[in-house]
C-alpha cells in the first residue's frame, strides 16, 4: 500500500507538474478540462484496482484547484472520503521532508550538518548526546532516537 502511495504520489505531481506549467497562461475553461481530465484519471484508476479510499488535493500559488475523495474510509463501511479526511501517512512522509529540507539546503537556509538544537533550541532530552543529533542524522535515521518515540511527554525526552 505504501508503494502504491508513493507511485500515485509521483504520478500526480507529474501530471500537475507538466499539466499547469504548459498551460501557465491557459484560459480557465481549459484549466478545468485538465482537472476534469485528472478526476477521470483517478475515477477509471480507483475502479480498475479495487481500492478502498484516497484524497488527493492540488494546490498551485496558493490557490487550491482540486481536492476530492475517493472511495470509503475503510474496508466494509460505506463513510466516504472527502477532502478533509485524515491519513497515517508513515513512511511517505520521508519524501517530503527530505525534499522540503533539501530545498531549504540549497536556498542556505537550513544546514543539514549543523547540530539540531541550533534550529530547535528547546528540543531537550535526559541523555545529553542528543545536543550532538545533526538534521542530517534525523534524515538518514542514524541519530539514535528509536523509531517509534513519542516526543510529547516521553519520559526519555521529558528534561528538567
Amino acid at each position: 500500500m505504501t508503494k502504491f502511495i508513493l507511485i500515485l504520489t509521483i504520478l500526480l505531481a507529474s501530471v500537475l507538474c507538466l499539466s499547469l506549467q504548459s498551460h501557465k497562461t491557459a484560459p480557465l475553461s481549459k484549466q478545468k478540462s485538465d482537472l476534469d481530465r485528472i478526476d477521470s484519471i483517478m475515477n477509471n484508476y480507483f475502479t480498475e484496482n479495487k481500492l478502498v479510499g484516497v484524497s488527493i488535493g492540488i494546490v498551485k500559488d496558493g490557490k487550491i484547484y482540486l481536492t476530492k475523495g475517493y472511495g470509503t474510509r475503510e474496508i466494509g463501511t460505506s463513510k466516504p472520503i472527502d477532502s478533509l479526511t485524515n491519513f497515517l501517512t508513515c513512511s511517505v512522509t520521508k519524501l517530503f521532508t527530505a525534499t522540503a529540507i533539501m530545498q531549504l539546503s540549497e536556498q542556505g537556509k537550513i544546514d543539514i550538518t549543523q547540530k539540531l538544537i541550533y534550529y530547535l533550541p528547546e528540543f531537550k532530552m535526559k541523555d545529553k548526546r542528543y545536543k550532538d543529533i545533526t538534521i542530517e542524522h534525523l534524515l538518514t535515521h542514524s541519530s539514535g532516537l528509536p523509531w517509534d518515540i513519542e516526543l510529547k511527554n516521553h519520559p526519555m525526552t521529558v528534561a528538567p
